[in-house]
């Protein structure tokens, strides 16, 4: 038996995005796209890259193939498959031949370990089973290959038999495995269950062990750290926790809490215990992008809003002490702290936001009071102003008196009309100084048409107006339904060169909030660049 010489610092990270991450519905990879995410993961550093398993599929095959082509410098790719077949040797196995011809530096198998899985799903006696492990580590291992076994349903296994269990690690080990990885398969245990065992098992294994979890019971992440732990040396997961069902432990939580919270070291690329995780936001968001996911706002470490504080109690206290309400310093994940504005606002967010508007208002300013309460009469009517900067900027500036009257509607309408196609007709006046400018509009629809002549009257004085562009638009219903009558919120952002900007409104009448959210939307615009 070789001794498990690991001091318990370094913690070995296996990336299966490519395989078990691909297994998510509405997944999948291309070709190309497995090996631009490879050569993304071995930049950000993670030590193993599991590539696919080319005996299941051509485009896993062709991967194998190509990304030897390219020069990896921190991460080794690693093949995955079973244990052979029943009734047939290692040597004629073709998904372990497949493997060894992959030309990977690791191999990983997938074997039973659950009394349940060996007998009733691959229908053979409990020992042919571990001659089936014993014989395809053997034959990999004898082939060049390091070998992980993946204990595949072993904490369902071990509540079951846990003498059958325990056996299957034991006959990995007779087979100088490099690594016993302890798979929650089905993703139903909790923490102090996945502690427990793993602590039992590496105190009488002389091997690494390491743990593989999936999110069944949302404690894939902390199953994982629990494992650590325990003693778990090696640790798999995905990016953005994509994976079979409702998917596998996130590498992007697991990682920072692992080397911020255990003080672990998990990449090759770190070079102190404390780093930047801007790689790993980076390749986060590159996946999302990917398998047109939009990314969790909320997502721990990351999120657009990981940072934000909304409560008045603690928007107070972080302008007292940033450690009033966050664990950990956002620069460090890029991520950036934002105050925002609602009903549950007090002064100090009120304050906050002033200072991010670059405004100047002393706390015993009694303006800041007129504000929060048009403010609070505001999302009391229906608005939600969290993520309306724009909108929430022009209250500021009515308020403090440095609002200039660039534009003002005075009167709409909008036509649409189905003859052999719809089509929809908008008419618009507005008042630009002494200046009276009418404009019509056609559109795909009564507010395409009705943008389309706002702009159009704006750009006889502001020209710029036309850079401007709608990025998002979206209409909800407020509080309970009254059918077609009911109140409806619009929210739209917009986009100039990088600035993003985002406004809302609220009526019984959608074409009445989405101009109201549209001129607050170029209000916003001139009022910052006029």
């Amino acid at each position: 038996m070789r001794m498990n010489n690991t001091n318990g610092k370094t913690i070995e990270i296996l990336d299966t995005t490519l395989r078990d991450g691909s297994q998510m519905r509405g997944v999948n990879f291309t070709l190309q796209e497995k090996i631009m995410i490879a050569t993304k993961l071995d930049d950000l550093g993670v030590n193993i890259i599991e590539g696919g398993w080319p005996g299941s599929n051509p485009k896993d095959l062709e991967f194998f193939k190509l990304i030897k082509k390219h020069e990896l410098r921190n991460s080794k790719i690693a093949v995955f498959g079973s244990t052979r077949r029943k009734n047939i040797t290692a040597k004629n196995d073709n998904n372990l031949k497949v493997m060894v011809d992959s030309e990977a530096l690791v191999s990983v198998i997938v074997g039973k370990t659950s009394s349940f899985h060996v007998e009733k799903i691959l229908n053979c006696s409990l020992e042919d089973n571990l001659e089936m492990i014993y014989d395809s580590l053997i034959f990999l291992r004898e082939s060049g290959l390091q070998t992980y076994f993946d204990a595949e349903h072993f904490f369902d296994g071990y509540n079951i038999n846990p003498e059958y269990a325990i056996q299957t690690v034991k006959t990995a080990e007779e087979a100088k495995v490099n690594t016993i990885v302890l798979c929650d398969t089905n993703g139903g245990m909790l923490p102090h269950q996945i502690e427990r065992v793993v602590k039992k098992i590496k105190k009488n294994s002389e091997v690494k062990i390491g743990f593989h979890g999936h999110n069944d019971t949302g404690c894939a992440v902390a199953n994982t750290v629990s494992a650590v732990v325990a003693g778990a040396t090696h640790i798999q997961g995905t990016i953005n926790g994509l994976g079979e069902r409702t998917g596998n432990a996130d590498l992007c939580q697991v990682i920072p809490n692992l080397e911020m919270k255990l003080k672990k070291k998990t990449r090759n690329i770190q070079k102190k215990q404390i780093i930047n995780f801007g790689k790993l936001r980076d390749i986060s968001n590159y996946i999302n992008e990917l398998v047109n996911i939009n990314s969790f706002d909320h997502q721990p470490y990351f999120g657009k809003f990981a940072f934000s504080h909304k409560a008045g109690l603690h928007v107070d206290g972080m302008l007292k002490s940033s450690k009033a309400y966050e664990h950990i310093n956002p620069e460090i994940f890029k991520s950036e702290r934002s105050f925002t504005i609602s009903e549950l606002s007090g002064k100090a967010n009120i304050i906050a936001l002033s200072k991010k508007f670059n405004f100047q208002i002393d706390k015993d300013d009694k303006r800041i009071i007129d504000i929060l309460e048009e403010i609070k009469k505001l999302e009391f009517s229906g608005f939600t102003l969290d993520n309306a900067d724009a909108t929430t900027y022009l209250i500021f500036l009515r308020h403090l008196g440095l609002y200039k009257q660039y534009f003002h509607v005075d009167s709409w309408k909008v036509l649409t009309e189905k003859q052999n196609q719809i089509n929809s007709k908008s008419e618009i006046k507005i008042l630009i100084g002494e200046n009276i400018y009418t404009n019509n509009a056609y559109g795909v629809g009564p507010v395409n048409s009705l943008a389309i002549a706002l702009r159009k009257s704006l750009q006889n004085k502001y020209p710029e107006i036309n850079k401007i562009e709608l990025t998002n638009y979206k209409v909800s219903i407020v509080g309970a339904s009254k059918d077609t009558a009911s109140l409806v919120r619009v929210f739209i952002e917009f986009k100039k060169d990088e600035v993003v900007w985002a406004t809302t409104a609220t009526s019984q009448n959608i074409l009445d909030a989405s101009l109201r959210a549209l001129i607050d939307g170029h209000d916003y615009f001139l009022q910052k660049n006029i």
